[in-house]
């Protein structure tokens, strides 16, 4: 049986793209109304907490995917302005652009593990392409416009990509071993996922899986072992990389990691974090009360829990910390 657990319930208005770093035990997610790029702690962790990585150049960020072996976080953008598919270290520094050129919206993307490949789906310019993990080598590896009316979400497993499409209801799937795409037909009406496989110089329409029910399929994912490769001593595993709060793999950081602090508190050395903000504005609404720190400069606004002030200790001590009253 698969239990539903709530992990994070608040400060999200449109959160798009999600993505697992099974080694630190952490998820990544993109907001197209936030504009931001965060991450959080797994529930059952040594230590739980959340921030945020990018919050700058960011239009509409849509698609994620990690690679914690190598420390690195992939994203895709389909702003209108300024379309483009990213990199950085999963700390969130570093950050560079690997597809800005005949791109309008890269809706979905996938990693290759294996040969640090890129896989991408442009839904608007109606193709697939890859490019390895430095942006070199891009190679368009499907482009038949039928085939493709809107293109939502994919994975890999091996040589087969796997995607969603919005107008046909269908999932896709291709496999590279066979020179073309094949045809899975479980029976099942109204969704079904699209299947294409790589092998070769041609391709052919893809196949289809079809899934059970009335569904609009969003996300899809690829869970299987050789995906999901462990990194024997990972410098986070071991006391959380002597970390304060939270421990990102890195590319380039010499240990393979840095400290991160929760969401508004800055780092005061390379591993620990202050104990509050010292700095901070309290803005009232409607329907909750909001903190932002002013002592980093992502000036993220983290949700104080109100049901009445009376009852919430929480909005007691921010209230007392802040504000002084005077009777006169």
């Amino acid at each position: 049986m698969i239990l539903q657990k709530i992990i994070v319930d608040t400060g999200l208005l449109k959160p798009e793209g999600l993505a697992c770093d099974w080694v630190g035990e952490k998820l990544y997610w993109t907001d197209s109304e936030t504009k931001r790029i965060e991450v959080t702690s797994l529930p059952g962790s040594q230590n739980f907490f959340r921030t945020v990585l990018v919050y700058e150049d960011l239009d509409l960020p849509r698609a994620i995917s990690v690679a914690p072996t190598d420390g690195l976080m992939f994203w895709s953008d389909w702003g209108p302005e300024f379309p483009k598919i990213e990199r950085a270290d999963m700390d969130g520094k570093n950050r560079m652009i690997l597809v800005d050129n005949n791109v309008a919206w890269p809706n979905a993307l996938t990693l290759d593990y294996d040969k640090k490949l890129l896989y991408w789906i442009d839904a608007k310019l109606k193709y697939i392409a890859s490019v390895d993990w430095d942006g070199h080598k891009m190679n368009v590896v499907y482009d038949q416009p039928d085939s493709l009316p809107l293109p939502f979400a994919m994975s890999a497993y091996k040589s087969e990509l796997y995607w969603t499409d919005w107008k046909t209801k269908y999932d896709y799937f291709c496999s590279s071993q066979v020179n073309k795409v094949l045809q899975f037909n479980h029976f099942f009406p109204f969704s079904a996922i699209h299947f294409f496989n790589m092998t070769g110089d041609t391709f052919r329409s893809p196949g289809k899986l079809r899934l059970r029910g009335k569904l609009t399929v969003m996300d899809i994912k690829v869970f299987e072992p050789s995906r999901q490769i462990a990194i024997p001593g990972f410098a986070c595993a071991r006391n959380n990389g002597y970390c304060s709060h939270l421990c990102l793999a890195s590319n380039t950081d010499s240990r393979g990691y840095t400290c991160a602090c929760p969401t508004g508190i800055k780092l005061v050395d390379e591993y620990n974090c202050a104990e509050e903000f010292t700095e901070v504005l309290l803005l009232a609404r409607r329907t909750d009360i909001r903190k932002i720190s002013l002592d980093t400069p992502d000036f993220s606004d983290i949700l104080i829990p109100v049901t009445s002030p009376e009852d919430n200790e929480e909005f007691r001590q921010e209230f007392t910390k802040y504000f002084q009253s005077d009777d006169d």
